[in-house]
This record gives structure tokens, sequence and C-alpha cells, in this order.
């Protein structure tokens, strides 16, 4: 009678035991969970140690939980949490004395019953993204083959015109108009896609840029986890939003991304896409990459979009890739992006897609 009594001591006291791990083990991840508060807050700290916040989440998750099993059981639950470097771990250790039964008998009035569980998570990479987006005249092609058609039907020149009747499917942006020859109405042909709904490569990529800022926002499991930087390039950069954490501002920054505008066709030999000096400038810009761990030490990512090649100055040129070779008048350079320059870059620890 005695051995049967102690079995079924030591199999309520197993039972309860498997209860109580269940509940250990739950509680160790609600503290490293993604969007926790525990793991936001390991997320914010700018230094390797213990997180308190995440500690004090997983003991209430565990009693919680427990009291919600056998509101008459009292254990004793510790749990520790330490970030390091963007590791965070997880440890919930519990005790428990169970009364018995059967066991009391003989001297035995309780169990003792102890577990623990672990878990491991990684708080979320910090980064910074620097947009470099070609906005030079070739990004005024229309945008897909139905553009195109549009935009040629909607630029027949007509015999007023003194013009061929060809139309045009290349969104030309000249401040010249009104009165050149070649004007199609008295207005550029960019001026007569965006009055007929002619989506340009420009106008994808605006529209790209904005719903990248959606989709960080969306994304982001911490605050300020994303920071977005945004400039256009020709034949020099400009900026058009500063590096910052508030992407609906960014968002709404990117409004401005625009055709670049030239003063008369044929302007400096249509030699608008210099993307080394774009390059140069970005590295310069861009700080070295770090590690991710929080928002003073953020990882960084350059996004270079363009549509083409470089197409700049001989003469201006910081190098000349092999089998590049000068157009028009010897002095127009058309030729791929210099490897060395995304090295240059990459040398910082900056990714580059």
């Amino acid at each position: 009678m005695g051995l049967l009594g102690a079995a079924i001591d030591l199999g309520s006291a197993y039972k309860q035991r498997e209860q109580l791990l269940i509940a250990a083990d739950s509680a160790s991840l609600v503290a490293v969970s993604q969007g926790s508060p525990g793991l936001l807050a390991a997320a914010a700290m700018t230094a390797d140690g213990p997180a308190p916040a995440a500690e004090s989440e997983a003991v209430k998750a565990f009693y919680g939980e427990v009291n919600g099993q056998d509101a008459k059981l009292q254990p004793h639950a510790t749990s520790i949490v330490t970030k390091a470097g963007m590791v965070v771990t997880s440890t919930m250790d519990f005790t428990v004395d169970m009364p018995t039964h059967f066991l009391e008998l003989f001297g035995l009035p309780w169990l003792t019953i102890n577990g623990h569980a672990t878990s491991v998570s990684g708080t979320p990479a910090f980064v910074d993204f620097y947009l470099l987006l070609d906005n030079s005249p070739s990004m005024g092609v229309a945008a897909t083959p139905a553009d195109i058609a549009l935009l040629k039907a909607n630029t027949l020149h007509t015999a007023a015109d003194g013009e061929a009747p060809n139309g045009c499917a290349f969104a030309c942006h000249e401040s010249d108009y009104p009165g050149a020859a070649h004007c199609v109405g008295g207005v550029d042909c960019y001026t007569v896609a965006k009055n007929t709904s002619v989506t340009l490569r420009i106008d994808v990529l605006r529209q790209a840029t904005q719903k990248l800022m959606d989709t960080a926002a969306v994304t982001a499991s911490a605050p300020k986890q994303f920071r977005m930087a945004i400039d256009t390039f020709n034949l020099t950069t400009q900026a058009i939003s500063p590096l910052t954490a508030n992407l609906a501002a960014a968002k709404a920054d990117a409004n401005a991304i625009d055709l670049m505008s030239v003063n008369f066709q044929g302007e400096n030999n249509d030699r608008f896409t210099d993307l080394g000096a774009a390059l140069d400038a970005t590295t310069l810009k861009v700080p070295s990459s770090d590690t991710g761990t929080d928002a003073a030490h953020t990882q960084k990512v350059v996004f270079l979009v363009t549509d083409g090649v470089t197409d700049q100055q001989l003469s201006t040129a910081d190098s000349i890739v092999s089998g590049a070779n000068s157009q028009l008048g010897g002095d127009r350079l058309i030729q791929t992006a210099d490897p060395a320059q995304c090295a240059a870059m990459k040398a910082k620890s900056s990714r580059l897609p």
C-alpha cells in the first residue's frame, strides 16, 4: 500500500512538473518574442548585460500561466534575461514544494519540484538606408508599352509645327518651351505626358520609393529601427530627404522626386548621368557601417537605382572602364559603373544591393 501511495504521489508530482515546465517555457519565450516589451527594451539597450524589463515580464507571464492552471500552487520563479550583441537569452527557473498524500505517512510531507527553461532570440537590426536615385533625362522614357503608345499618340506633330509627324516616346523636359521649333502645342513632351496621365520611369521610381517607406514602417519591430535618406542624381546629387526615422516625412519628401529639366534639347551633348560623381559623393556621405545592435550603432545600406550607364564628359571621368570609348566629338563617355567605386563603398562595410 505504501508503494502504491508513493507511486500516486510521484505521478502527481511528475504531472505537475510538466505543467510548470510548459509555463516556464512559455514565460521565457514571452520575454524575447518579436515585438514584446521585453525584447523592445533589450533592443533599446546601448550595451550588453541584463534586461530587467524583460525579466519582470517573464516572471509576470509565468505566474499568470500557473495561476490559470492551479491557484493553490505557490512556486518561486526567477528570470534572467541578458543581451549579448544582437542575441537575447531568456532563462526561467522555478521551484515549488508540492504537498503529498501518502508519502506524508512515511515522513515526507512534500516533494520539491524544480525546472528550467531557456529561449533565445535576436534583437532587430537597426539599419540606415541611403537611396541614390537616377533622375537624369533618360528616366523620362514612358514606363510601359501602353504608356509609350499613349505618349506617341499625343505628341504627333501637325503641318503647323513644321516638324516630322512621328510621335515621341521620350518625355523631354526642356525649359525653353514655349517657342522651341520642335515643341508640340507649345509645351514639351514632359508636360504632354503629365497632361495625358502617361506614366514615366521617374513616376515609377517615385511611387516605388514611397512604397518602400510604407514597407519599412510595417516591417519595423522596434522604434526607429529603420532610417531613410533620399538623394537623386544626374550631373550632381540633390538632397530630397535627410536621414530620418520619420518614415512618413520621408514618404512625403519623396513627392519631390522628379525628372531633371534641361535648358534646351542637346544641352551638354546630352551628358547628364555622372554616376561616378554620384558614387563618390555617396561614399563620402555614408558613414562606416556598424553592428546594427541599436540606434547608435546602425548598419548602412545603399540602394542605387538607375536605368542605364554613365553618360558624362570624358574629361571629368574619375576612371575609364575597360572597353569604354568616347562618342560624339571625343568628349562623351558612355560606360558601365566602375566596380572600384563600389569597392570603395563596401570597404566601409556598407551594403550595396
